[in-house]
């Protein structure tokens, strides 16, 4: 059995016995995380800069000639993917650049400092095809899809395989998306074709798929009908939802452009989120402007490439309010232990300092969850600061199951026994922080671990470990290196060994 070895570039950080593994191109928060940064150098004075992170959030961007960023542009609307082009730039000059990225509840981070020339390279390399789904045929139709790795402009050239001369040709595609789709109309029932794809970037670099084939339907069989599955939030407890917007995710079984139509549930007005093109199984709408703590409803209606359409119900829902609710502030936080609340000077970050650790209080919220946001805050130096431990290991107060934190990318794994707990040196040394429920929310579960010398990696799914036979089932889930949490020889072997995911 062929386990995968090939991994992105990381840096190794090793902590306490424990190695961590973060990419070098993004710093990686407890709060936020930058995922897809792309820089794309459109002329010698202008740059196109884009990323994702995993919440809403709004951004800082500096820039300049050197790394004290002599320039920043602010971004005035909180969403989960952001793009800027910095324009007037100096001619063939290497800048430096950062994003920070922050909501309004707390959540913050930064990237490491990132570098781009401003001279357009020459680009000869030929688009690639990230993804090709067979056609869906129907008796007189068949609809294409394509994912290019760059923006593209896509043709399709077909003929009946009884009538070669007779070729048409259709363009799917005009390089504003990296997703080609299209239906090819008024085809004859019960024939065989086949078709070739031209794919052209601006730089008219080409790909060409070779001749494939297909074959139409010989009656009116509809391919499976259009349906709206896993819709979220559906519920008024869910993190999509925030003070001033809600983030609406579901699936659609076929390709399908959706929207998602807004109201608050007092009046009749509606506001309308659509997607600018056909998606593939996944959509993902973001709702913003909203009132704070106030009730609204939202529907979602789709149209798929045979025109079909579909209406979801009406889903409630209410916006957060500016209070934590549901927690109660009589019991003595972190079960009675002793500790002194402190920040280093200039430093914004809040730590409960135990005798040797400190604990990072994330955000407002959480302090709140405690019942200490009236509690006064020490001041003291950053060398201070630095002389106290980070806590790395947290129990639930409310099941008493105790959590290892991978501070570097803001998650927690679950310490399946006593023995495994023992065999950290870390562990043995420090006791673990009782923090409460909602605090431990703050970090998701790690899904992906490794031993610090192997280079197997595993997907962690109840108690069993499944292993990860190539690279190419690594990248096509969309994980990326630094989500791979280092573990030991004896925590590994306290998960039963899985089906291997191929």
């Amino acid at each position: 059995m062929k386990i995968f070895t090939k991994i992105t570039l990381v840096l190794l950080i090793v902590v306490f016995g424990i190695t961590q593994f973060y990419s070098i191109t993004l710093a990686q928060n407890n709060d936020i995380t930058f995922t897809d940064l792309s820089v794309e150098v459109l002329d010698d004075a202008r740059v196109y800069i884009s990323w994702n992170t995993n919440y809403p959030a709004y951004y800082l961007l500096e820039y300049g000639l050197t790394s004290d960023y002599e320039n920043s542009i602010r971004g005035t609307e909180s969403r989960s993917n952001q793009q800027v082009i910095l324009k007037n730039l100096a001619s063939k000059k290497l800048y430096h650049f950062r994003i920070i990225a922050y909501t309004n509840d707390g959540k913050r981070t930064v990237t490491f400092d990132q570098t781009f020339t401003s001279t357009k390279k020459l680009d000869n390399t030929k688009p690639k095809v990230l993804h090709f789904s067979m056609p869906l045929i129907t008796k007189n139709s068949a609809y294409l899809q394509i994912q290019t790795d760059e923006k593209t402009t896509t043709y399709i050239t077909y003929w009946n395989i009884e009538k070669p001369k007779k070729k048409r040709t259709k363009k799917i595609s005009s390089r504003n998306e990296n997703w080609a789709y299209g239906t090819i109309k008024s085809l004859r029932p019960s024939t065989t074709y086949a078709y070739e794809i031209k794919i052209k970037d601006k730089n008219n670099n080409t790909t060409i798929l070779n001749e494939k084939k297909f074959r139409t339907k010989n009656t009116s069989f509809e391919i499976n009908s259009l349906k709206i599955t896993n819709i979220s939030p559906v519920d008024y407890n869910s993190k999509l939802i925030s003070e001033n917007q809600i983030t609406v995710n579901f699936k659609t079984t076929l390709p399908a452009r959706c929207e998602v139509i807004n109201k608050k549930q007092s009046g009749r007005k509606k506001s309308v989120y659509k997607e600018p093109y056909y998606k593939q199984w996944n959509h993902s709408l973001t709702i913003d402007k909203l009132q704070m703590n106030t009730e609204y409803s939202y529907q979602i209606k789709c149209v798929d490439f045979q025109n079909k359409k579909i209406t979801s119900q009406w889903f409630n829902y209410k916006t957060k309010g500016p209070t934590v609710l549901g927690y109660s502030t009589l019991a003595k936080p972190f079960e009675g232990k002793s500790f002194v609340l402190m920040r280093a000077k200039n430093d914004e970050k809040i730590y409960a300092v135990f005798q040797k650790q400190k604990y990072h209080i994330k955000n407002p919220a959480t302090l709140k969850s405690y019942g200490l946001e009236n509690e006064p805050i020490k001041i003291v130096s950053p060398e201070q600061i630095e002389s106290y431990v980070d806590a790395r290991i947290v129990k639930d107060i409310s099941t008493n199951e105790k959590y290892f934190l991978y501070l570097n990318i803001g998650r927690k794994k679950k310490i399946n026994s006593d023995k495994v707990n023992r065999s950290y040196s870390f562990n043995r040394k420090y006791k673990a922080i009782p923090i409460n429920n909602f605090d431990l929310q703050n970090y998701p579960d790690i899904t992906l671990i490794k031993e610090k010398n192997n280079p197997a990696v595993y997907l962690i799914q109840g108690n069993k470990k499944r292993p990860i036979l190539s690279w190419d089932v690594f990248v096509s889930k969309g994980w990326q290196a630094w989500e791979i949490g280092i573990v030991n020889k004896t925590d590994l072997d306290s998960y039963a060994l899985g089906e291997p995911l191929r």
